[in-house]
């Protein structure tokens, strides 16, 4: 966890650039029209999810991971897909749980501190989602966006103009501040979009 940002940006920047476009392509689905397809995209953060628990229970265990991914995504997937209210609330609290531990580490925070922000976090996430499912759906669908979207760019950038990407990642590295305030600015502007939208969003029946 207090290597996420470096390892994500040092994968993609590796990465060719039709596969930045897709994770941007997916930011964006999750930033604009999160409400729109909301259970298609709660599948797809439950496989995301289980794939990543599988892989924290392959590490543990010292096994190879490829099992305990495929297991965990099938579970939670299966989960994801069946009931909508439990995968909301376990993209929720998995959402909020990352990315309260991931500003933590940027700031500073190790040891014993780093557990209680994930405890803390992932409660926070739990709650809200239990207590407004609505606005909780589309701020994690547009958080999800948000850091897909900043992935997808450097991958694009470190690609396209790898002078500019590879600047970017070492002020990324070097600056500890940088990626947390531009996910909170495009965050802030998924998250108008698609509340927006939401608003216009007319429907009639059941």
């Amino acid at each position: 966890m207090l290597r996420l940002q470096d390892t994500l940006f040092e994968w993609i920047a590796s990465q060719p650039a039709l596969t930045g476009m897709v994770v941007l392509a997916a930011g964006a689905l999750y930033g604009l029209l999160g409400f729109r397809l909301l259970r298609f995209l709660l599948v797809l953060a439950c496989i995301g999810v289980g794939s990543a628990i599988g892989l924290v229970v392959a590490a543990f265990l010292e096994q190879p991971p490829a099992i305990p991914i495929a297991l965990g995504a099938l579970a939670l997937g299966g989960v994801g897909a069946a009931w909508k209210t439990p995968a909301a609330v376990i993209t929720a609290t998995a959402v909020w749980a990352v990315l309260g531990t991931y500003l933590a580490a940027q700031f500073g925070l190790r040891g014993t501190g780093m557990w209680v922000v994930l405890g803390t976090a992932g409660a926070i996430g739990l709650v809200l989602s239990l207590v407004s499912r609505q606005a909780m759906a589309v701020l994690v669908t547009t958080l999800l966006g948000a850091g897909l979207m900043i992935v997808g760019f450097v991958g694009v950038a470190s690609t396209v103009i790898p002078t500019f990407g590879s600047t970017f990642r070492v002020c990324a590295r070097n600056q500890s501040y940088l990626v947390p305030i531009l996910l909170a600015m495009v965050t802030a502007t998924l998250y108008s979009c698609q509340a927006r939208a939401k608003q216009g969003d007319i429907r009639t029946g059941v």
